[in-house]
């Protein structure tokens, strides 16, 4: 007993650093029917309870879309169905299908409309005897559509839109990149030919809906074509996987306070640094990966993990061969082979090349085209990942570079043995000093890009841009031009946008925090433009007038701002316009300090 209580914190520990090796490992390798059914039940179970009470955050990085009776109706359909396969094998691929669009119809309606206005005309035209252009032009004109259609100035009234509004959203999330890896496969093996089952089999098959995946499930077409029986040891490995991913997000919630309360009472503050990022994100990752694959291979779809152990890399190459492989075997198959592969002129050269492709086109544009437009329905710059992709770029770069010299060099000094009839050199063995410095480095790299990404947003904007802002804007644009009905409709739409952002906080004062602090900030402003003077009376002259000052006060509460500021609307102006510039150009890069 005491040599298993002993051993239970050491399991943990390489269940955190190492989980690929640590749940591959596990036994059994095969459970019975019985034994599944039981398992999946008692996992599904537990996924929706952390899901309802906030501990589990199957969506990824994206809102929540689904509520937790939504998810609730998810999970049991996705039982039923694995139930139903058993029953009727032959109709596994229909009952998956079938059942998966009627709950995705169910739920999500409007997204699903969108979804199959694109994907029809798409496997149309994938069908037809057109070119290889005429498809990818397809491709893209679908989407561009998309991309017209939910732009806040040409039709506000689809953005804003309580019901289709979020529908682009969700659309964003889980159409375009899944749609573009499906189509360069689907173009590159040629037969069999796609057909509308295909498509809708691929896009909507359970858990895909569940989890609005963004790049989290981009899985090979191979992998959802559900032709043969479940595998009793990928259903042995989906259960495992279920568990590992239940564990990492427990793990979270109680890591997270242990670590800001450790940073708290010696007064250490750098200690958050590395939990932010890329601890944090890790663990969220690793939860969200390993619950959609285990449920994928619960079904019998052989997709393979997403993350891969992303902490045990020694150096940024490893890290972006261990960090979201789906999405980066698709940017190496679209955006690195075609420009490396075949000549063999200037070879370091090309890998230089291909890896600008990779990360400062393909990464930047396919993130721009689906995260960042959706979330601004507007076009507006990306300096954050321009600037995370650059650092990598260079990072990856520079080790594919010196990868690549060794391999020759190794390569050489085997060709030179050989002719002299020497045994050939043992492959060098990296320094375990090396590997283990490598860690940490390997994580400033990675805080470095994603953190001065963000940074950089200050440093050029010197507040974040998103939709409300840009909305903003253009609102302050028409009102010069004198089209003050039109003003007044944005700012509305602002103003909710803000409201929205603000609500669920009741402290704005940490540095984590500043979108939503620099959206408390807005929204003030946003009553003093309204009317100065009655926006900070404290008396109730009129209710509307008390109701702004109150709105008022509530946000310098948030904030942590003096009270007395209510009273000086002059003061309160200028701190806002000061909290919404101090990060800008060079003098903001030592205030960057202050947070």
């Amino acid at each position: 007993m005491l040599r298993v209580l002993l051993a239970a914190p050491r399991a943990l520990l390489n269940f955190w650093w190492d989980p690929e090796t640590t749940v591959d490992d596990a036994r059994p390798r095969e459970l019975g029917p019985g034994r599944a059914r039981a398992s999946l039940a008692l996992s599904l179970a537990v996924i929706g309870a952390l899901y309802a009470t906030g501990h589990l955050h199957l969506t990824c990085w994206t809102p929540k879309f689904h509520s937790p009776w939504g998810i609730g109706v998810l999970l049991a359909g996705f039982f039923a169905l694995t139930l139903a396969q058993e029953a009727w094998p032959a109709a596994r691929a229909r009952l998956w299908l079938w059942g998966s669009l009627a709950l995705s119809t169910v739920l999500l309606p409007a997204a699903t409309a969108l979804a199959v206005a694109v994907l029809v005309p798409y496997a149309l035209v994938m069908r037809s005897r057109a070119p290889k252009w005429a498809k990818w032009a397809t491709l893209f004109a679908l989407h561009l559509a998309v991309m017209a259609l939910w732009h806040f100035r040409w039709f506000p009234a689809v953005v804003f839109s309580p019901v289709w509004g979020p529908a682009g959203l969700i659309f964003a999330f889980f159409v375009p990149l899944r749609l573009l890896w499906f189509h360069h496969q689907a173009v590159r093996d040629g037969a069999p030919p796609v057909t509308v089952a295909e498509v809708f089999t691929y896009f909507f098959t359970l858990p895909a809906v569940i989890l609005v995946p963004y790049m989290f499930a981009l899985p090979r077409r191979e992998h959802l074509r559900l032709d043969a029986a479940p595998d009793p040891e990928l259903t042995a490995r989906g259960t495992r996987y279920l568990v590992a991913g239940v564990l990492f997000a427990l793990s979270y919630h109680a890591l997270e306070p242990a670590i800001l309360w450790a940073a708290a009472i010696t007064g250490q503050k750098w200690l958050i640094i590395p939990w932010v990022y890329p601890i944090e994100p890790v663990f969220w990752a690793l939860s969200s990966s390993y619950i959609l694959t285990g449920l994928y291979n619960r079904m019998g779809a052989p997709v393979t993990l997403a993350f891969r152990s992303p902490l045990v890399s020694h150096s940024v190459l490893e890290w972006w061969r261990r960090w979201n492989v789906h999405f980066r075997d698709l940017l190496v198959d679209i955006f690195f082979y075609p420009l490396v592969l075949g000549r063999r002129s200037h070879p370091i050269l090309r890998l230089w090349i291909g890896a600008f492709g990779v990360f400062i086109v393909g990464s930047t544009v396919l993130h721009w085209a689906v995260k960042h437009y959706f979330m601004n329905n507007a076009i507006a710059p990306y300096w954050s990942m321009f600037v995370e992709n650059g650092v990598m770029f260079v990072g990856v770069g520079v080790l594919l570079h010196v990868e690549r010299v060794v391999m020759d060099r190794a390569t050489a000094a085997r060709k030179a043995a050989r002719a002299a009839g020497l045994p050939a050199p043992k492959p060098p063995v990296t320094p375990a000093w090396r590997r283990i410095l490598g860690v940490p480095l390997t994580y400033l790299v990675v805080f470095t890009s994603v953190m001065g990404g963000y940074a950089t947003n200050l440093i050029v904007e010197g507040t974040v841009v998103d939709r409300p802002t840009l909305v903003l804007r253009h609102a302050r644009a028409l009102a010069e031009a004198g089209e003050a009905r039109d003003a007044a409709y944005f700012r509305e739409r602002a103003r909710e946008d803000l409201e929205r952002a603000v609500a669920p906080h009741d402290d704005l004062t940490s540095p984590w925090r500043i979108k939503e602090r620099h959206a408390a900030v807005k929204l003030i402003l946003l009553e003093l433009s309204d009317d100065p003077a009655a926006a900070l009376r404290d008396v109730p002259s009129s209710a509307h007038s008390f109701e702004r000052g109150s709105r008022i006060a509530a946000l310098l509460g948030k904030l942590g701002w003096d009270a007395a500021l209510a009273r000086d609307p002059v003061a309160l102006g200028a701190r806002c316009e000061d909290e919404l510039t101090r990060y800008r150009g060079i003098k903001g890069l030592a205030r960057l300090r202050e947070l």
